[in-house]
């Protein structure tokens, strides 16, 4: 499997004198289990427990006394007792509700051991009453691979170079613009990138699109809490994909029958497994960015790539040299979405999108929080002037920078609202999304 960014995330949680057992968060399939392995490399020792197992359920039930368990874990599986070098990774730990109150344990008495657990829906752990080991766990998310971990998986290490540099050339441009493209048509989940990067041929993934689907599909019951929840996830499933980055109302959802208030569980319910987010807006031009939960929230899904799958789009999208110009710009709005996600990693999730206070057709794609900033961002082709969403936000905030995402080439425009107010453009480039962070604060004092 090729390199995933998060293992520097696991190098310095290993490094931390105060260290706490790891809870990684994420969808399945999004690469939790091969992640740690490769991490695992960096130990002399490592133990794999998956937590799915009965076996392994009844051993954290039967020894409630840590050390106890400690030493047998240590015992079946051949391994001293030297915690400076040895990683724990309890796999699907939300299969078992003592393994994660015991995390507790594991960081008060055997800080030196490296725990690391993964696992998915831990909202519903939360919702069962279940003892939650607050400040004695930390997180990371991890998400379907970004646009710098596909050039290096499909092997263009000298083009992800060039992208890793402060200043991306010009004669870049081009060819990582192709790459971009490429990785937005076929999105990010580690199977298909990897399977994408060993054979370069389309045809083959459509099987494993399918693959992926289905198991999302099958595991509606461990999601649901009732026998209607499951029915609408199941419906919500096979509808959801038509409706990617464009706004929803939970009431006649898909032209359904269910109740607004089942269609919203269940929703909520997929939004705990990340499997889909439900952006809402946001009114704010100043921090802090206060979403607006009572309005329609724009449906953003887990992986673009599995959107153009469901939607049939692939085949169009390849050679597409703007992809503002299909789709609506459907396909541009959900990538960039999907790699400032990617990139913007916190619980909090401060990424929304701007509406004006009432009802109104101004929206900004995206907004984000940077140095005491809302910085709008549109996804856009088309001259500045013609951005009048962005032109409507950036009359009522008091700083001057908006940041537009296309097809074009990097550059910094000095332009001015209708209304007549200047401000500066920070025009990038699909690929940049990933970066944007770095671009800003560059240009950004």
């Amino acid at each position: 499997m090729f390199y995933r960014k998060s293992i520097e995330f696991l190098e310095t949680w290993r490094a931390k004198k105060q260290r706490k057992p790891l809870v990684i968060r994420g969808a399945r399939q999004v690469g939790k289990t091969t992640l740690v392995k490769q991490f695992a490399k960096q130990y002399k020792y490592y133990v794999y427990i998956d937590l799915d197992e009965i076996s392994q359920q009844q051993l954290f039930e039967e020894y409630k006394d840590t050390k106890k368990l400690l030493d047998i874990i240590l015992l079946q599986n051949g391994i001293p007792n030297k915690l400076n070098d040895t990683l724990f990774f309890l796999d699907e730990i939300q299969s078992c509700e003592t393994a994660f109150y015991q995390l507790r344990y594991f960081y008060e008495h055997f800080p030196k051991l490296s725990v690391i657990v993964a696992g998915s829906l831990l909202e519903r752990l939360m919702i069962k009453n279940t003892p939650f080991p607050v400040g004695r766990v930390e997180y990371m998310y991890l998400y379907p691979a970004s646009f710098e971990e596909f050039l290096g998986a499909i092997g263009k290490k000298q083009l992800l170079a060039v992208y890793q540099q402060e200043d991306i050339p010009k004669h870049a441009h081009t060819l990582l613009l192709e790459q971009f493209n490429i990785y937005a048509n076929i999105g990010g989940m580690p199977e298909i990138v990897n399977h994408f990067a060993q054979t370069n041929d389309y045809t083959g993934l459509a099987s494993i699109y399918e693959s992926l689907l289905l198991a999302y599909k099958d595991d509606v019951e461990k999601y649901a809490s009732n026998e209607t929840e499951i029915k609408v996830i199941r419906f919500i499933i096979n509808e959801v994909f038509t409706y990617g980055s464009q706004r929803i109302t939970f009431a006649k959802f898909g032209n359904s029958t269910y109740r607004s208030r089942e269609m919203s569980e269940a929703f909520r319910t997929l939004e705990d497994a990340l499997l889909l987010y439900l952006n809402y807006p946001s009114a704010s031009i100043d921090l802090p960015i206060q979403k607006q939960k009572r309005k329609s929230p724009r449906l953003e899904l887990l992986d673009t790539g599995l959107m153009n799958f469901a939607n049939s789009w692939q085949a169009e999208l390849i050679g597409v040299k703007d992809m503002n110009k299909i789709f609506k710009g459907r396909v541009a709005e959900h990538i960039v979405g999907q790699e400032l996600r990617n990139h913007i990693k916190t619980p909090l999730n401060p990424i929304s999108f701007w509406t004006r206070e009432k009802d109104s057709d101004a929206e900004v794609d995206y907004i984000i929080p940077f140095k005491g900033k809302v910085i709008p961002i549109e996804v856009k082709a088309g001259k500045a002037g013609r951005l009048r969403s962005l032109h409507q936000f950036m009359d009522r905030t008091e700083h001057k920078f908006a940041v537009r995402f296309y097809a074009g080439e990097k550059s910094i425009e000095q332009t001015k609202t209708i209304k007549g107010k200047k401000f500066t453009l920070i025009n990038l480039p699909h690929y940049c999304a990933g970066r944007l962070l770095i671009d800003l604060k560059k240009l950004i004092d």
